[in-house]
């Protein structure tokens, strides 16, 4: 470092005039290895002891070595010029670890428990050499073993060891070997249960309940009070239909952890399974008290339909806020389709053209074999004869604007010119779908030849399903599709509507039937 008194005297200068750091200070401070910021620190203590005539050699050199103190890769030889031997000595133990022990505990201390986790089931020799270039870096440049003051570190790893490590890469592989070994030793056992509890989520998940009990009996055996496997233990009982034993684990789970909402729900399910589905809507409303679930506000919407509660269970049902509940899947998987439908046609006398709620109770008629046909107004059979043909890319069929083309990807400066003058719609970079032409009029997009809506009502409807047709037409095959095929694919569709979409295509020459039961498209650049 350069003289203090040169540093001295800049500060001086600084506190008396300007109100920015001059040059030859900024210079003196960067030598010093300190930065601007720290130079206005400085300049503010030195404010503070102006009037009492504080020493401001002796203040500077605090602080300068109180900065270099406190950095991780403080520079040593630097430091030895201020410090007596002794302090010296007693600054490198206070960065760099002596013992193998002090290293090892600053490893583990860093890590968090997801890491040791990983660790814990990581083989010895595969540690160290997957680690060799993080943890062993780490270890090389922040425990003085580069700088060359690691001494008393080699010298008690040499003594554990028995051997003299003279590499600096064969010093950090011992310490990691030490560190594994650590964690072993510390966190064994939970690495254990963490291990098992991993099986016993492979076990649910495969549904293999028997060895799912198993596990959390080999968990329970060592740790008698372990939540999950007490929750796992119950609900496998209950899949396998031995209630009256799951409800005795569940119980008991929940004498020693009161608040453990997720057994509450599987005690309501157990009551479900059961038939007692009163004791099921009480678990589930004494589980929602401790926590906003939703397996448990699904399970109290499934409780209240089989009290023959109806109207309740929808309006619960409209409070939530769970995107993984789903009224009309629980009313499907407890095959009530027609409840399903009273639903879905109290939403549509809300929104008649809500065009998904349409298609649900098209699918649940269709796909549950009921012997209805869908009231939904114009959307059944009627929209059909609304589709047509579009071939003109100069007038838009919707309101009779000009139609100009649709430019994708980065514009040039001659498109933005155009852009600008009406003579080109810009899309963007990024084609999201295959719209080619663009109503200024009324902003609409169209592919063209396509297929378009005579009436703007159903233009989205006829959108989606014609999207939905042109998928399935041409997957898997080149360009021919028997109407067998064709009828499975488009399962959304009753008999009579499957029909009439078919004859209203080819009426308007949009596919053709080279052979009879085939179909093909009459035009295979049409959009």
């Amino acid at each position: 470092m350069q003289d203090k008194r040169k540093i001295r005297q800049e500060i001086i200068t600084y506190l008396c005039g300007g109100s920015e750091l001059s040059p030859k200070f900024i210079r003196l401070l960067e030598e010093g290895g300190l930065t601007e910021n720290d130079g206005k620190t400085i300049q503010g203590k030195m404010t503070e002891e102006l009037d009492s005539n504080y020493n401001l050699d002796l203040l500077f050199e605090e602080y300068y070595i109180e900065q270099l103190k406190d950095r991780d890769d403080y520079p040593a030889e630097e430091m030895k010029k201020y410090l007596s031997d002794e302090e010296y000595l007693q600054l490198l133990k206070k960065h760099f670890p002596q013992t193998v022990s002090e290293a090892v505990d600053s490893v583990i201390g860093m890590l968090d428990e997801e890491e040791i986790k990983k660790i814990g089931k990581q083989d010895k020799s595969a540690f160290t050499w997957y680690h060799h270039f993080g943890l062993g870096l780490f270890m090389r440049n922040n425990f003085g073993i580069n700088q060359g003051h690691a001494g008393s570190l080699i010298a008690d790893i040499s003594e554990k060891s028995g051997e003299f490590l003279l590499f600096n890469d064969d010093i950090s592989g011992y310490l990691l070997e030490e560190v594994w070994d650590e964690i072993q030793r510390r966190f064994g056992d939970k690495m254990k249960l963490e291990k098992l509890l991993d099986e016993c989520d492979d076990a649910y998940f495969s549904e293999d309940y028997e060895l799912l009990i198993e596990k959390c009996d080999e968990i329970l055996e060592e740790s008698p009070d372990c939540q999950k496997a007490i929750s796992y233990k119950g609900i496998a009982l209950c899949f396998l239909d031995r209630y009256d034993e799951a409800l005795e684990v569940l119980k008991n789970g929940i004498g020693l952890y009161p608040d453990n909402y997720y057994m509450k729900n599987n005690i309501a399910m157990v009551y479900y399974d059961l038939g007692d589905y009163e004791q099921s809507l009480k678990c589930c409303e004494e589980g929602l008290k401790i926590k906003d679930f939703d397996w448990l506000c699904e399970n109290r919407i499934k409780a209240l339909i089989k009290l023959g509660r109806m109207d309740e269970a929808v309006e619960f049902y409209k409070t939530l806020n769970h995107e993984s509940v789903d009224l009309e899947d629980i009313l499907l998987e407890k095959d009530l389709c027609f409840e399903a439908l009273d639903y879905y046609y109290g939403l549509l006398k809300d929104n008649p053209d809500d065009v998904h709620v349409i298609d649900r109770i098209k699918m649940t008629i269709v796909c549950h074999n009921l012997n209805l046909t869908p009231e939904v107004g114009d959307y059944y059979i009627k929209w059909i004869d609304s589709i047509k043909k579009v071939n003109d890319t100069k007038t838009c069929p919707y309101c009779g604007g000009e139609l100009i083309p649709i430019i994708w990807g980065y514009p040039s400066d001659d498109l933005l010119e155009k852009a600008n003058r009406g003579e080109v719609h810009l899309g963007g970079c990024v084609i999201d779908d295959n719209t080619n032409f663009h109503c200024n009029r009324c902003e609409e997009d169209f592919s063209i030849p396509g297929i378009c809506s005579q009436d703007i009502k159903f233009k989205e409807y006829i959108k989606i399903n014609m999207f939905m047709f042109n998928l399935v037409f041409r997957f898997g095959s080149k360009g021919v599709k028997s109407l067998e095929e064709l009828r499975k694919d488009l399962f959304h569709f009753t008999d009579e509507e499957f029909d009439v979409f078919i004859a209203r295509l080819k009426e308007i020459g949009y596919i053709s039937e080279p052979k009879e039961g085939y179909l093909e498209m009459t035009n295979k650049n049409i959009r």
